[in-house]
C-alpha cells in the first residue's frame, strides 16, 4: 500500500486540515490496492456499500483510525498510511457481524488498536529488515478479534444477500472480479469490476499484473486442490493478485525477470493458501490476506539479502507505480549507468590516464576483469627524466580520495614501495584500503604509498574523503592506482561492474567533455568535473524560493507563472508550480539533476525541467547528454496517444546540451536539442536557458513545429517562515538577445 506524501507549505489551517484528513481518509480506500489517490478512493468507499453493513462499518474504522491518528499526533497522521488497516478491519467485522452499538464499540476499540500496532510494526519491520508492514496489523487485529467475538454473546451473525448476479462475461471473469471484490470484503463481481477500473485508470501495467497474478495462483491452486471448498477462491484469490502488484512494480523496478519473479509469487501465495485454510479452518478463522502478507514480506526480505545489482531490483525505500518505478530506473540507467554496474567518483584531483582497463592484458583477467588502473601523464611520460626513482613520477605520493559513500573494513600500511620495475609477487595488492559501500559491494583501492593511509578500519568515508596517498607497493612496476569493486571482503574477491560518473573525460586524440556516466578504456584521461561556485550559485534553490516569469508564446500573448522550492516529508526537495505540478531536485557530485515529474500537465513547468533537468555546475562541462522523459515533451494529441500505446511504461528523449559564457552578457547560455524517434513518431524541440551568478535563471525558451514560447524572470522571492522574512526583488526586463533561441 503506498500513498503520497505531503509537501511543506507555508499556509496552514482548519479548512486545509480538514481537507487533508478527507484525502487520506479516501487514500486509504485506494491504498489497498496500491492506487494512492481520492477520487478513486470516493469510488471504493462507495462500493463498499453494495453491502451497506460492510460499507458502514468500513467507514467506522476509517474515521476512528485517522481521529486517533490526529489526536495522538501519530506520524503521517492526515496521510492514509496510518488508516487502511482501520478501515479493513470495520470492514472485516462488518462482513461477518450485523452492525449494532456493541459491534461499532467492538470496531472503534478494535480500529484504535489496529493504529497503533501500525505505527509499531511499520517502525520495528524498517528497523529489522526495511521491510514494510503492508496490511500486517489488520490481520493481527482481525484475527485476534475473530477469536475473541467467540466469546460475545451479543454480536449476531451478518449473512449477505445470496442471490448472486448473472454472469458478467465469462466464468474465470466473474471468479476474478468476486475475488478482487473480497479485498474489501465485498465478494461481487460488480464490485470486482469497479476496483479493477480503479486500478487499470492509474496504472494499465498494474491491472495486468493484477490479472497475470490472479491467473497463476488460481492455475496452482486448481493443480493442487482436487476438491477444494466451495467458494474458498472467491473469498482468498486476492492473494494472489496482491503479490503480484507488490512483487512486480509496486515494491520493483519492471522488467521481464520481474515478473516472472512474481508470477512465481503468486503461484507460492496459492500454496499458502491452501495450508493456511486447512489450519485456521480448525479455529474457524477466514484466511484474510495472511498469504500475501507471508509470500511477499519473506520474497521482500530474500531480495534485499542479495549482494547484487541485476533484477528484480527492489525499491523498499520508495515504493510506486509501476510506470513511476521504471521512468526513475530508466532515467537512472542513462544518468548513472545500468543498475549491475556500481558509481562511483573519480579517486583523486586532476586529470589522470588510464594505465590498464577492464579485460586489460596483465593483470585484469578472468575474475579480475573489471578494475582500472590509473596513473598521471603528461606529454605522453608518466615519469620526469629517466623514471629510475619513484619521486620521479607524477602520480607517486599525489592524494588518492573515496570514491563513494562507504566503512573502511580493512587497511593494509606497512609495505614498501618497490622500485620502479620491481614487483612484489607475494603481496600483490601492496597497501590498500577496503571499503564497504552502502549498496553492500566493496570497493579496493590498492598499491598505496607506504605509511600514508590516513583511515583506520570502521572508520565511516565519503566521496573526496582523502584515504591515502598513491604509491608502488605490491605487483607494482611503476607508481599508480589500481581501482575495483567486488563481491566480498575477501582481499581480491571477484570483481563487478563500474563506471565513474560526473567526470570530465579526454579520449585519445579527442576534446574533454563532460560525463555523467564515464565507461573507460585504455588511454582515456579523466578528472573529476570540480563545482564551480558561480555556477552553483546560480542555481542554488534552497526551500521557500520563489521564481516568478512571464511566460509569451509565439501569438503575443502572456501570463505570469510562479515556481516554488518545497520539501517533502519523504525528505526531498521539490520545484512545485501553482497548478500542483512538481518535480524532485538534487543537488549531487556538482551536478543538479531534477526527476520524478508529477501531478497535472504543465506545459512551463515540462520547460523548465528540459531546459535545465539536468545541469553540470562545473566550467569544465560544456557538453553533455540526456535522456529526460518524453513526456515532458509538447507532443500533439495523437503523438500523445500513439506514445501512451507503444510505450506504456513510458519512454525517453535524446538530449544533447551544450553551454557557453558570454563575457558581454555576463551570463551562460545553455542550449538542449531534444529528439524523439520511435516509429510512427518523430519530433524535436530547441530550448535555452540563461544563467547569471547573481539572477539565477533569468530566461528559458523553447522552439518546436508547432510555435514557440518563451519565458523571462519578472521577480526572486522568498515565503517567509518562523525567523524568515518574506522578501520578493523584482528585476527590469531586458530584451533578449536576436541569437539566444539559435544553436550556438
Amino acid at each position: 500500500m503506498i500513498f503520497t506524501q505531503p509537501h511543506w507549505s507555508a499556509s496552514h489551517g482548519p479548512l486545509r486540515g480538514a481537507r487533508q484528513s478527507v484525502a487520506g481518509l479516501l487514500s486509504a480506500y485506494s491504498g489497498i490496492l496500491f492506487v494512492d489517490h481520492p477520487v478513486i478512493g470516493l469510488a471504493y468507499l462507495g462500493a463498499t456499500f453494495w453491502f451497506p453493513n460492510v460499507g458502514l462499518a468500513g467507514l467506522i474504522g476509517a474515521v476512528t483510525g485517522m481521529s486517533i491518528g490526529l489526536a495522538l499526533r501519530l506520524p503521517h497522521a492526515m496521510s492514509g498510511v496510518n488508516v487502511y488497516s482501520s478501515l479493513l478491519v470495520g470492514l472485516s467485522l462488518g462482513a461477518y457481524y450485523v452492525l449494532s452499538l456493541r459491534l461499532a464499540l467492538l470496531i472503534v476499540l478494535s480500529a484504535a488498536l489496529t493504529v497503533l500496532l501500525a505505527v509499531v510494526l511499520r517502525d520495528v519491520l524498517w528497523r529489522l529488515g526495511r521491510l514494510p508492514a503492508l496490511s500486517l496489523p489488520f490481520v493481527v487485529v482481525a484475527l485476534t478479534t475473530a477469536l475473541a467475538a467467540g466469546t460475545y454473546g451479543g454480536l449476531t451473525p451478518y449473512y449477505p444477500p445470496s442471490q448472486l448476479p448473472p454472469p458478467l462475461l465469462l466464468d474465470w471473469l466473474d471468479s476474478f472480479f468476486a475475488s478482487l471484490g473480497s479485498t474489501f470484503f465485498t465478494p461481487h463481481p460488480l464490485v470486482g469490476a469497479l476496483l479493477f477500473a480503479g486500478i487499470l485508470l492509474r496504472s494499465r501495467y498494474l491491472a495486468f499484473l493484477c490479472l497475470a497474478g490472479f491467473a497463476s495462483g488460481q492455475l496452482v491452486f486448481t493443480i493442487l486442490a482436487v476438491a477444494p471448498v466451495p467458494g474458498l477462491l472467491e473469498w482468498t484469490g486476492f492473494n494472489f493478485a496482491l503479490t503480484a502488484m507488490a512483487l512486480g512494480g509496486i515494491f520493483t523496478v519492471p522488467s521481464v525477470a520481474t515478473f516472472l519473479f512474481a508470477l512465481c509469487g503468486a503461484a507460492a501465495s496459492a500454496v499458502v493458501t491452501g495450508a493456511l485454510s486447512q489450519l485456521l479452518l480448525i479455529y474457524s478463522l477466514p484466511v484474510m490476506a495472511l498469504p500475501f502478507l507471508l509470500t511477499t514480506l519473506t520474497l521482500l526480505a530474500a531480495l534485499r539479502l542479495r549482494v547484487s545489482l541485476s533484477p528484480p531490483t527492489l525499491l523498499l525505500e520508495r515504493p510506486g507505480l509501476p510506470e513511476q518505478n521504471f521512468e526513475r530506473a530508466r532515467l537512472g540507467r542513462a544518468r548513472l549507468g545500468e543498475l549491475d554496474s556500481v558509481p562511483l567518483l573519480p579517486p583523486f584531483l586532476g586529470e589522470w590516464q588510464i594505465y590498464q582497463g577492464f579485460d586489460g592484458e596483465h593483470t585484469h583477467r578472468d575474475q579480475w576483469r573489471y578494475a582500472l588502473d590509473f596513473h598521471r601523464v603528461e606529454d605522453g611520460q608518466s615519469a620526469l627524466g629517466d623514471g629510475s626513482a619513484l619521486e620521479q613520477y607524477r602520480c607517486f605520493g599525489l592524494p588518492v580520495l573515496s570514491p563513494a559513500y562507504g566503512l573502511v573494513v580493512s587497511v593494509e600500511d606497512a609495505l614498501p614501495d618497490n622500485a620502479p620495475g620491481d614487483l612484489d609477487l607475494r603481496n600483490n595488492w601492496g597497501n590498500y584500503v577496503l571499503i564497504l559501500i552502502d549498496s553492500g559491494l566493496y570497493v579496493l583501492l590498492a598499491h598505496l604509498k607506504q605509511f600514508s593511509i590516513n583511515v583506520k578500519e570502521g572508520e565511516r568515508v565519503t566521496p573526496g574523503t582523502s584515504v591515502g596517498r598513491c604509491g608502488s607497493s605490491g605487483r607494482s612496476p611503476q607508481p599508480h592506482l589500481h581501482l575495483q569493486v567486488q563481491h566480498s571482503a575477501r582481499l581480491g574477491g571477484p570483481t563487478v561492474p563500474f563506471h565513474l560518473v560526473s567526470s570530465i573525460v579526454r579520449p585519445q586524440g579527442m576534446q574533454p567533455a563532460f560525463r555523467l556516466v564515464a565507461r573507460l578504456t585504455e588511454g582515456d584521461s579523466v578528472q573529476r568535473a570540480e563545482e564551480n561556485r558561480r555556477l552553483s550559485s546560480c542555481l542554488h534553490l534552497p526551500v521557500g524560493r520563489t521564481l516568478k516569469y512571464r511566460v509569451t508564446e509565439d501569438d503575443g500573448s502572456s501570463r505570469e507563472r510562479t515556481l516554488r522550492v518545497e520539501a517533502s516529508l519523504a525528505g526531498e526537495f521539490r520545484l512545485v508550480a501553482e497548478s500542483g505540478a512538481s518535480a524532485a531536485f538534487e543537488h549531487v557530485n556538482g551536478t543538479l539533476g531534477f526527476y520524478d515529474r508529477a501531478g497535472p500537465a504543465d506545459a512551463f513547468l515540462d520547460l523548465w525541467l528540459l531546459a535545465l533537468g539536468l545541469t553540470p555546475l562545473s566550467t569544465l562541462a560544456r557538453v553533455w547528454q540526456d535522456a529526460p522523459p518524453a513526456r515532458l515533451f509538447p507532443f500533439s494529441l495523437w503523438a500523445r496517444l500513439a506514445l501512451n500505446l507503444i510505450h506504456p511504461l513510458g519512454a525517453g528523449l535524446s538530449s544533447r546540451y551544450e553551454r557557453a559564457w558570454s563575457d558581454a552578457a555576463g551570463a551562460w547560455t545553455q542550449h538542449g536539442v531534444h529528439d524523439f524517434a520511435s516509429w510512427p513518431i518523430a519530433d524535436s524541440a530547441k530550448t535555452w536557458a540563461v544563467l547569471t551568478a547573481e539572477r539565477c535563471c533569468m530566461e528559458v525558451g523553447m522552439e518546436h513545429a508547432r510555435g514557440s514560447v518563451r519565458a523571462q524572470l519578472l521577480a526572486i522571492g522568498q515565503i517567509a517562515d518562523r525567523g524568515i522574512p518574506a522578501w520578493e526583488d523584482a528585476l527590469p526586463i531586458a530584451e533578449p538577445a536576436s541569437d539566444i533561441g539559435e544553436d550556438k
